[in-house]
């Protein structure tokens, strides 16, 4: 009885998990989050439920994955504590980073602007999360550029990753409790 109720349970969080990167993935291919053609991404991921637990695997080219656990690991001496502390830190000031940076660029206010850009920019760098880093990045030399249009353009793409980050944190985060 109690195996029943885990295994709906764990249906239940799959079927969740697939719409999310369903989601995801729809609206950062639309807006070409991932290099390359389009037709290279279809199928780009499958999502599987065993005994372990769900498994994500990667189909066609992907860029990377949100962040790299192992590089972020071993950048804190493989302190899972502190690894814990520093997930908790992003996951809490991003939302507020992203929002300040595009009241700022609605504002035109270059300075506030920038100024939250390279903070995020830190953050994600301290996370090993590449792709979002690279474009908090490419916003950051923009809006230093004074060339606010496109580090208007580019807060999308940074809002996706931002997003696909959180979820993978989050489900690496839940993975660690349950194991």
């Amino acid at each position: 009885m109690l195996e029943q109720a885990q295994s709906e349970t764990r249906t239940r969080e799959f079927e969740g998990v697939a719409e999310l990167w369903r989601h995801t993935r729809h609206v950062a291919l639309e807006l070409g989050a991932f290099p390359g053609p389009r037709r290279a991404h279809r199928g780009l991921a499958s999502l599987t439920l065993d005994s372990r637990g769900f498994q994500l695997s990667l189909i066609g080219r992907m860029e990377s994955l949100p962040y790299n656990r192992e590089e972020l690991l071993a950048s804190v001496d493989g302190d899972e504590e502190v690894v814990r502390e520093v997930i908790g830190l992003y996951l809490d000031s991003a939302p507020q980073l992203v929002s300040a940076m595009n009241g700022a660029l609605k504002k035109e206010d270059a300075a506030a602007a920038a100024d939250a850009a390279h903070s995020l920019k830190g953050s994600l760098m301290m996370l090993r999360a590449h792709p979002a880093a690279a474009v908090a990045k490419e916003i950051e030399l923009a809006i230093r550029r004074s060339d606010l249009g496109t580090a208007r353009g580019k807060l999308p793409a940074l809002e996706v990753e931002a997003k696909r980050l959180a979820s993978a944190l989050l489900a690496d985060s839940s993975r660690l409790v349950r194991s």
